[in-house]
């Protein structure tokens, strides 16, 4: 019985303990003083102790009853005492492994827990000419991965599209109190037509006067319509203008939604506009970041970080997709220096003739940049697209609605008929000896059919106009969603089932509720509470609707993760970096993609023309190497020059052979001359390529094709290639020295920081002098969809930006006038041009 005891005790500290150490997802209380996160394995020895007393204290309790209730029983009395002299044994055996421990080592119990999180950086706001007395430098902080997961397109946001588009398709499908089978706005409002059929102006009494020649009409007595057909169709009425709230209310929202998502494409835009701005120094990490502080704080200098407060954009949270670039300070004997200068620290700064260095290891985050950036673009699109259908459904309801109020007594007419009295004949006058009335016309002057001609078909034509735009509103939903599904799975915020499983509408209720998901469904995570995840069905709705808007709750074992590639990115770019202090051979940084060209690539590929934002881990060597033999170069996907070759200028259209343009691309102070001819060879071949791949869009899709499935409207209708203004009157910009006055450019030619930027437009920092543009920009962005998609086909480094170009001058009314938004394909970063 002893050894059994002392075997429960045991087991009790052994079983509670890993319990505890491995159930991050708990609250637990706390014990002696002490929480789970502060107290480490002290934490869960103190814990373990107090659940052995509990179990000897629960022996004790056990073997006192049984001892209280043997009276009389020889045998129960001995096994109680044996249990009572067990539980004292277990008692004296924990309390001699508390007194060992404080013997040996009582500092044994201090070891914390370990913690996944990234240690954080503080930082100021530094003004730039109230530096301080010591040297000092200042760095920028750049969070882009940070701020691709948490503000981009946030799980938050992307959730309250989702709650908006459920309230939208619901009020697509939702029954009516007046006829169930009635569904939807098109149903609800056909309904009333059909309703409306039957009021008539038969159905009316006329009042007429009799005269001594003639009846006199007076007018109509009594409803057109049916008292139980008029109660319909002012329920459907009041239907109407309920739906018409909800559309606005809705219609607000995204509105609101979208301009959110406008300005984070932007911010984000910017940021990385920033870190190619500092490619030429090369990346400094968090971990570099947390040694370089602490190095300038031991030389007595300080080091000041910069945020990005001028854009409303916090810290980068610790994560280590957050990057920094020097930018100012008195170190450099400068208060602002130019951010292509040479790395002041680490591994490359203090090796010259490097030779090639091996980086085996490539983070594709400029692709999953990429990805997240054009899919938010397109989602923004298409929200906007979504917001001009609604706006279209509200003016087609009100027109139903103003057609259904003219519905009415007021449409009948009177028609008197005298029936003349055969026994009087008193010439001039003939008195009627009976006056017969009916009543004519139309009760619904809008209704019918809308064969019949004239006004008669209006309402059934607003009917069938309110159906197609439902079947728009469906379609857009549903793409819509796709979307954002796809975004959700580039940042591994999906799960997929591993079984078929219950999904519930709350952790707590029985199985059975609900509905069930079958094996590797996909489904949005919002929410992760102990061993259950709050999911949303945002891509089967029908799968959803027996859950308050597809909501619901899925037991974490039936889950697993779907993607959770950025961060299994984050974490090993932790990893990729060693301290100068420990360096005794080769050293581990990590390298932008400028500087990783002409190193060895991960497949021992010479890395001639990788992915301009992704990154790689390499290892350094303490001391110059010789170069090996020369390898065959690793590139991506360029378009191949041999097969696409530039265009002719169509004259009479003012544009490129098979494209559309806009005014602006023309340039009527240069008759001779076009923005076509700014274009570099490069650009031409991509422009030629993109036409292709439209053209294959188009064709398979039907899109703006003829009978014969040839394109006869061809999608992407260019608005820039180069900058108008360098061709004005006024001559405001070049492609060298950038603005001249200040009317300035149309598009980025400034200074940020030191640091010269200049947009691709004029070939960026490094190719301006060839004078050629490297992007192209159009201005039918409802098919950035596809105009995506051709570009990133043609060329798969090609960047994709939403523009706003830079107003023109006040004498430019005209064309201020079409300045909106722009999509715009950028192929200068392919061909290291110093810009995206």
């Amino acid at each position: 019985m002893i050894k059994k005891t002392a075997v429960l005790l045991l087991l009790t500290i052994l079983i509670v303990a890993p319990i505890a150490a491995f159930s991050g997802e708990l609250d637990y209380p706390e014990v002696m003083g002490e929480t789970a996160e502060e107290g480490g394995i002290g934490y869960l020895f103190n814990f373990a102790i107090i659940a052995a007393m509990a179990a000897v204290f629960a022996t004790l309790v056990y073997g006192g009853f049984l001892y209280i209730t043997s009276v009389g029983n020889a045998e129960k009395t001995q096994k109680a005492k044996k249990r009572i002299t067990a539980a004292f044994l277990g008692l004296a055996l924990m309390l001699l492994s508390v007194l060992i421990i404080n013997t040996v080592n009582p500092n044994i119990l201090d070891i914390e827990s370990p913690s996944n999180e990234f240690p954080s950086i503080e930082t100021e706001h530094p003004d730039f000419n109230e530096l301080t007395g010591k040297d000092n430098i200042i760095v920028e902080e750049n969070p882009l991965g940070y701020f691709l997961k948490n503000e981009l397109n946030s799980l938050s946001q992307r959730e309250k599209i989702l709650e908006n588009l459920f309230v939208l398709r619901n009020i697509m499908r939702e029954e009516r109190e007046f006829n169930p089978i009635v569904t939807g706005i098109s149903g609800m409002n056909k309904y009333f037509l059909g309703v409306s059929k039957n009021c008539s102006c038969s159905k009316l009494e006329a009042r007429c006067a009799s005269t001594r020649i003639l009846g006199v009409p007076l007018g109509c007595d009594g409803d057109p319509c049916k008292e139980d057909d008029v109660v319909v169709m002012e329920e459907i009425m009041e239907e109407n203008n309920k739906v018409t709230e909800k559309l606005l209310n809705i219609r607000s929202s995204l509105i609101e939604e979208q301009e959110k998502i406008e300005t984070n494409i932007r911010r984000f835009q910017e940021l990385e506009q920033r870190m190619v701005d500092c490619q030429n120094q090369g990346i400094t990490t968090l971990r570099q970041q947390i040694d370089r502080f602490d190095m300038f704080e031991s030389l007595g200098m300080g080091m000041i970080t910069k945020t990005h407060k001028e854009m409303d954009i916090g810290s980068g949270g610790g994560s280590s997709l957050t990057f920094y670039c020097s930018i100012g300070g008195t170190l450099m004997e400068a208060e602002v220096f130019p951010r292509n200068g040479v790395p002041l620290t680490g591994p490359l700064s203090r090796v010259e003739n490097i030779g090639r260095v091996n980086c085996p290891y490539e983070y594709n985050v400029g692709e999953i940049y990429d990805s997240v950036r054009e899919a938010t673009i397109i989602q923004m699109v298409k929200i906007s697209e979504l917001i001009n259908i609604i706006e279209d459904m509200i003016s087609e309801i009100q027109n139903f609605s103003e057609y259904a109020s003219s519905i009415g007594i007021e449409n009948c007419r009177p028609v008197c008929n005298c029936i003349p009295n055969p026994l009087v004949w008193m010439p001039p006058y003939n008195p009627c000896l009976q006056v017969v009335g009916t009543c004519t016309g139309q009760a619904s002057p809008y209704g019918g059919d809308a064969k019949e001609g004239g006004d008669r078909g209006k309402m059934q034509e607003s009917v069938e106009k309110i159906k197609e735009l439902e079947e728009k509103i469906q379609n857009t939903i549903y793409s819509l969603s796709d979307y954002m599904v796809e975004v959700s799975l580039m940042l591994g915020e999906r799960v997929v089932t591993n079984r078929e499983t219950n999904v519930r509408p709350s952790p707590d209720t029985v199985l059975g509720t609900g509905f069930m998901a079958e094996e590797d469904d996909s489904y949005l995570i919002l929410e992760v509470q102990e061993n259950w995840v709050k999911v949303r069905n945002d891509l089967d709705y029908d799968r959803g609707e027996k859950l308050e808007e597809g909501v619901g709750w899925i037991s974490a074992s039936n889950l697993i993760i779907q993607n959770s590639k950025l961060d299994d990115i984050e974490e090993s770019l932790w990893e990729c970096y060693t301290p100068e202090e420990e360096t005794s051979g080769d050293a581990w940084a990590v390298l932008n993609a400028p500087m990783a060209i002409g190193n060895y690539s991960p497949n021992n590929l010479i890395l001639y023309n990788p992915h301009p934002r992704n990154i790689f881990c390499c290892s350094i060597p303490q001391y110059p190497v010789e170069d090996k033999d020369p390898l065959p170069h690793y590139e991506y996907n360029i378009i191949p020059a041999e097969r696409f070759t530039a265009l002719n200028w169509n004259e009479s259209k003012g544009c490129i052979q098979g494209w559309n343009c806009e005014d602006t691309i023309s340039l009527p102070n240069e008759s001779n001359y076009t923005q076509y001819d700014d274009a570099s060879e490069k650009l031409k071949q991509q422009i030629s390529c993109m036409r292709e791949e439209l053209d294959n869009i188009q064709k398979r899709r039907k899109i703006g094709v003829d009978d014969s499935g040839e394109v006869e409207t061809p999608i992407g209708k260019i608005s820039y290639i180069s900058d108008h203004r360098l061709y004005s009157p006024i001559n405001s910009c070049s492609f060298t020295f950038g603005n001249l006055d200040d009317g300035g450019c149309s598009f980025s030619h400034e200074t940020v920081y030191g640091q010269n930027r200049i947009s691709p437009h004029y070939g960026g920092n490094e190719c301006n002098d060839t004078e050629k543009s490297f992007a192209i920009t159009f201005s039918d962005i409802e098919y950035a969809e596809h105009i995506i998609k051709a570009a990133k086909s043609c060329n798969s480094q090609s960047y994709i930006s939403y523009e706003i170009p830079y107003p023109y001058s006040e004498s430019s009314a005209e064309i201020n006038e079409k300045i909106g938004p722009h999509i715009q394909v950028s192929i200068a970063g392919s061909y290291n041009c110093g810009t995206y």
